[in-house]
C-alpha cells in the first residue's frame, strides 16, 4: 500500500498543481480520466482509498454523544442533511475520492451496514474528528487505534494483496494534538520537542 502522511491542504496543492501541468499539455480542461491516464500524481490508477485522521476527513465516525455535528446545519449543502461531517459541504475526503474516481469510502463505524462487495472496492474511513497521533481531550480513537482497526480488517482478508497493491492511505492530522497539549500543560518550553514527536508519531 502506498502510505502518503500529509495535510489536506499539501493533497490540494498537488492536485492542483497536477492540473496546471497538464493543462499546458491539453488545449481543453482535463476530465478525470485524463488527469488518472498513467498514474496522476501516485504514479498508477488507484483503486481503493483508505482514510485515517480527524476532522478534516472524517465522513461519520465520531459518536453522535460527542459532537452536535450529526445536527442541524451540519450537512445541509451536502449530502443535503448531518451525515457526521464537521462541515455542511463536502470535506477533503470526499474531493479527493472523486478526484480518484469513485464515491467517499464508507465510514468504519458504518461498514457493516454497507454491502460488502461496496467495502472491498472503495476502501474504508477510519478518521475521526477530534483525533491526533496521541490520545487527545476529545476521547476519540487516535491514530494508532484507526490503524488497528486497518489491521484487523486486513487479518480477516477483506482486502487482498491487489487491493493493497492499487490503494492510496490519505492521512489529515492538524490540531488536536496539540490544542490537548496546551490544554493541560500550557504553552512552556517544554513544548518545544512536542511537534517533533507527533511528526514522528512516537
Amino acid at each position: 500500500m502506498n502510505k502518503t502522511k500529509i495535510t489536506p491542504w499539501f493533497i490540494f496543492l498537488c492536485l492542483y498543481r497536477s492540473r496546471l501541468q497538464k493543462r499546458k499539455r491539453v488545449a481543453s480542461s482535463p476530465s478525470t480520466e485524463q488527469l488518472q491516464e498513467g498514474g496522476g500524481i501516485f504514479g498508477f490508477k488507484p483503486k481503493t482509498l483508505f482514510v485515517f485522521g480527524d476532522s478534516y476527513a472524517d465522513t461519520g465516525n465520531t459518536p453522535v454523544t460527542i459532537a452536535a455535528l450529526w445536527r442541524f446545519p451540519y450537512g445541509i449543502t451536502f449530502p443535503g442533511k448531518p451525515a457526521g461531517q464537521f462541515s455542511n459541504d463536502r470535506l477533503s475526503t470526499d474531493y479527493l475520492a472523486k478526484y480518484l474516481g469513485f464515491r467517499t469510502p464508507v465510514p468504519y463505524k458504518l461498514r457493516r451496514y454497507a454491502r460488502p462487495r461496496q467495502v472491498e472496492k472503495k476502501g474504508i474511513n477510519f478518521a475521526y474528528g477530534g483525533a491526533g497521533v496521541f490520545e487527545t481531550m476529545f476521547k476519540v480513537p487516535n491514530t494508532s487505534m484507526h490503524i488497528n482497526f486497518f489491521e484487523q480488517l486486513l487479518w480477516k482478508k477483506v482486502y487482498s494483496s491487489a487491493d493493497l497493491n492499487s490503494s492510496v492511505a490519505f492521512f489529515s492530522l492538524v490540531s488536536n494534538d496539540y490544542l490537548t497539549y496546551d490544554k493541560f500543560n500550557g504553552i512552556q518550553q517544554v513544548f518545544d520537542p512536542f511537534p517533533t514527536r507527533v511528526v514522528r508519531m512516537d
